[in-house]
């Protein structure tokens, strides 16, 4: 074994270098460590710097677009925040009371050096954690809380108890969590896996994670995150501070906003469900549009949004989709609207600014559903149907919810009726026998 073999051997791990699939796994995991064990360029992995002179299969970096040290991918060492202390080598977040609720805009009431560490629900919260209170109706689970501060609205007295009285607890819980909790976030750089197509462009600060690849006049915002095993397809947009959770794709010509989450294992512009039949076979109709996803969306995991067939399907400002949702071609979703997960959405439905729609929903092609409308979990929308603004339906086929409840509280009674009816036809049946009985008597 040559020098060059041995090393290569030793960097990893002592795997038998004739065992081409343990040097693949050998490689895959410590591909981040690579480059700064400085390799013979024959053993080296990811884009090149330079041009070797031959044919090179893989695409170059674009290094003029992309940022220039790779070494920050890995990152500096991490600085302690302040007010926190060392534990089990993590660094443990340490505010008092009276530091929070400067930090929320609340009012403090009672002990203002209170301690705390962290944040916890009212049933787990300890004596170092801090708790929120949303209402009066959970006024029971904060008496027997253990947390050593709540957070509470205006107005809610506990004696006994810190307290931050605020006019949202909820929203300054999360910024709370935040605090304590905050995001980590990868260095800027390109990992030397990650695959750049020709004029990528690249914003400030971006970070392309592990065999990630960016396919041609791909443009990055700056701050945006691009996970591990990311696709993203030729003429792709995605805007400033974006996320793109590990193994999301993404087609070519999207547009996709600033500060938009994507999570793992979703695909954005596929192909809508569009055929015709021809002589009874079916034939594909051409899905040449887009998809448009607007600033500060959130999509779950496993998301499905097909690209128009002509124009676009469009995301607006701020909608929030949860997992396993799928989104048909030419399908318009207005700002502000919340699915659950396992809703499937037809192609050129409308859903307008502000709509609830629960988990399992059903909606057909061509459905308008008004502004602010609220629709039940499991519901079934049919084809063409336009529900009312503000209206809440529930049920399949959907109807308003307390025609709903009157049909569903019938339903209840059933069985009931049936043993009615059952009792009633014996009755009937008893009076019709002694009616051909009588007259019998008569005719005799």
């Amino acid at each position: 074994m040559d020098r060059d073999a041995g090393g290569l051997a030793q960097l990893l791990g002592g795997c038998d270098l004739r065992d081409h699939r343990a040097v693949g796994r050998a490689l895959f995991w410590r591909s981040a460590h690579l480059e700064s064990a400085r390799l013979p360029e024959r053993f080296a992995v990811g884009p090149r710097r330079e041009d070797s002179g031959g044919d090179d299969h893989r695409a170059p970096l674009a290094e003029s677009r992309a940022p220039s040290s790779r070494t920050r991918f890995r990152g500096a060492k991490k600085r302690r925040r302040p007010n926190a202390m060392s534990f089990g080598g993590q660094s443990i977040m340490r505010k008092t009371a009276k530091e929070i609720a400067e930090f929320v805009g609340g009012r403090l009431i009672g002990e203002a050096m209170r301690e705390i560490t962290g944040v916890a629900s009212l049933e787990t919260a300890t004596e170092s954690d801090l708790a929120f209170v949303e209402s009066e109706g959970y006024r029971q689970q904060a008496e027997r809380s253990r947390a050593g501060c709540l957070i509470v609205p205006e107005g809610f007295h506990l004696p006994g108890k810190t307290l931050i009285a605020v006019a949202h607890p909820r929203r300054a819980f999360a910024d709370v969590v935040v605090l304590f909790h905050p995001p980590s976030r990868p260095a800027p750089g390109v990992h030397p896996t990650a695959i750049l197509g020709e004029g990528v462009i690249l914003g400030e600060d971006v970070s392309i994670g592990p065999y990630a690849v960016l396919e041609r006049e791909v443009r990055i915002g700056a701050r945006a995150q691009i996970g591990a095993g990311v696709y993203i397809g030729a003429r792709t947009q995605i805007g400033e501070d974006s996320i793109v959770h590990p193994n999301v794709t993404i087609y070519p010509d999207v547009r996709i906003g600033a500060r938009v989450i994507i999570h793992s294992g979703s695909v954005i512009g596929s192909d809508g469900f569009g055929y015709f039949l021809v002589e009874g076979r079916y034939r594909k109709f051409p899905q040449v549009g887009s998809v448009i996803i607007e600033d500060d969306v959130e999509i779950g995991a496993g998301v499905c949004i097909d690209r128009g067939t002509l124009g676009a399907t469009h995301i607006g400002r701020g909608v929030k989709i949860d997992n396993l949702v799928q989104i048909a071609h030419n399908v318009t979703i207005e700002a502000d609207t919340v699915i659950a997960a396992q809703t499937g959405i037809a192609g050129s439905s409308h859903i307008e600014r502000g709509v609830q729609i629960g988990g399992q929903v059903g909606i057909a092609d061509h459905v308008r559903i008004g502004e602010r409308a609220i629709i039940g979990a499991q519901a079934g929308i049919p084809s063409g149907k336009k529900i009312r603004a503000g209206e809440f339906v529930w049920g399949t086929p959907a109807r308003p919810m307390r025609e709903f409840k009157e049909q569903y509280a019938q339903l209840s009674r059933l069985p009931h009726l049936r043993q009615m009816v059952l009792a009633l036809s014996e009755q009937l049946e008893e009076l019709r026998r002694l009616v051909l009985e009588e007259r019998a008597k008569k005719g005799a």
